[in-house]
């Protein structure tokens, strides 16, 4: 008898016990497990980050990502990052794998392959709830990250082609400089201009562009063109190419742009080394990010205006930059999200990151760092404000676009080598692009 009672007394309490510790839970059971997972939110979730570049850019990478961990203390960042080449070919193997980095570095030229793959994550939602916060983003630059009305890039960076002029040679031989909306005819006058007001052997007005298809780009969308049409052939006719070619002989044999022979000489050399900077010429036409280093190099002050456009035709303004994609692999978009948001919108990021892709987007950002830009990314940044309305996104190029650039730039050695008349490099180079597109 006494055994049972201590029996009953036992499971008495126990019950009490249980319907206490049910009391001061405040929670049914469905609820317990709500509060479970609201632990687990916080607990630490790691997410891959892929950017190219050196090692000057990692040091400034691992500083921004101390600070956003700092911020996000639930969120690692690991970093995966290489040249620019061998970072493309490593992102194909994992995305084509289902292991991509939640947080991808994206490219105009690259970023169409692996929208049409469904590899990237439509971004729309987070962006309308401001997750991912572009309130401070031009319209335009928005719309460039879109693929059929769907946002699957955000700009950290961008920056147009310019043309790039020292100002203290106008301002000694007392002739206008160039204007901001200076055309071909006019561009060609004022190499003219300056070239005789100079007279000095071995100075040129601008380095030869007739092999540059990236300016031959710009030439061919103020005609309503591109390099390519969206189905991988090429996007122009001989006669475009024949006018083009025709434009810089033309400046070759008036002695405004250098020689073939000088012009092969400096062929790939860098900013440091460049006609511009050596003095050789007195303008460059390069993307606007490229601006403070020629600086750097030179003791005369450059100026910058648009590359020279049709006043009859269309805008010809591209533009180049960095953009940052979710993986639509990725185990932890929302957190990825906040990485990307981080990267455009938190004021110390911004003050570490500055213009290092190109001109900052957000225009709150961009305010708060102006104080921090040397004076020639200040005029970069004026530049690239008033020309955004103008841009054209390029079409992306197919997978022969090397080794089409690599024919137009020997066409046109041949041509100011003497070698070929401009029609029969023309149709040579027709010939073997078709070779290369098949």
């Amino acid at each position: 008898m006494n055994k049972l009672l201590k029996k009953s007394v036992f499971i008495g309490m126990s019950a009490l016990l249980a319907a206490s510790v049910s009391a001061c839970s405040g929670t049914t059971a469905g609820s317990s497990e709500k509060a479970v997972s609201s632990g687990s939110a916080q607990e630490k979730v790691t997410i891959r980050f892929a950017w190219w570049g050196g090692q000057a850019r990692q040091k400034l990478y691992d500083d921004m990502i101390a600070d956003f961990e700092k911020k996000h203390p639930n969120i690692k960042v690991e970093q995966e990052f290489s040249d620019f080449d061998p970072y493309w070919q490593k992102l194909a193997t994992q995305a084509a794998g289902g292991n991509a980095p939640d947080v991808l570095s994206m490219h105009l030229t690259r970023y169409m392959d692996y929208a049409n793959r469904k590899q990237l994550l439509p971004l729309d939602d987070y962006i309308q709830s401001k997750a991912i916060d572009m309130s401070g983003f031009d319209s335009k630059i928005i719309d460039i990250g879109k693929v059929n009305a769907k946002t699957i890039m955000v700009s950290i960076g961008n920056s147009s082609k310019g043309f790039f002029f020292n100002s203290d040679l106008f301002k000694k031989y007392n002739i206008e400089p160039p204007k901001f909306d200076i055309t071909w005819d006019e561009f060609s006058q004022k190499a003219a201009e300056l070239k005789k007001a100079v007279n000095k052997d071995g100075f040129y007005f601008i380095d030869d562009q007739s092999g540059i298809t990236d300016t031959f780009g710009y030439f061919l969308r103020q005609r309503g063109k591109d390099l390519y049409t969206n189905d991988g052939k090429l996007g122009f006719t001989k006669e475009d190419m024949t006018a083009y070619q025709q434009y810089w002989d033309q400046l070759r044999k008036a002695g405004l742009v250098p020689p073939a022979a000088l012009t092969a000489e400096y062929k790939g050399k860098q900013q440091p080394e460049s006609m511009l900077v050596k003095g050789v010429t007195a303008s460059a036409f390069a993307a606007g990010n490229q601006m403070k280093i020629f600086q750097m190099y030179m003791k005369d002050p450059l100026d910058i205006v648009r590359l020279p456009s049709d006043p009859k035709g269309k805008p010809g303004e591209d533009i180049g930059g960095v953009f940052l994609s979710i993986s639509s692999k990725s185990k932890h978009p929302k957190e990825a999200a906040e990485f990307i948001n981080y990267w455009i919108n938190d004021a110390d990021g911004g003050k570490m990151f500055k213009d290092e892709m190109g001109i900052i987007q957000n225009k709150r950002i961009s305010e708060i760092i102006q104080p921090l830009r040397v004076p020639a990314d200040v005029k970069v940044a004026d530049y690239q404000n008033k020309i955004t309305p103008y841009v054209n996104v390029p079409v992306t190029p197919p997978a022969g676009n090397a080794d089409i650039s690599k024919l137009f730039s020997t066409a046109s050695e041949a041509i100011a080598f003497g070698k070929k008349s401009i029609e029969q490099a023309v149709n040579e180079f027709f010939d073997e692009s078709a070779k290369v597109l098949k």
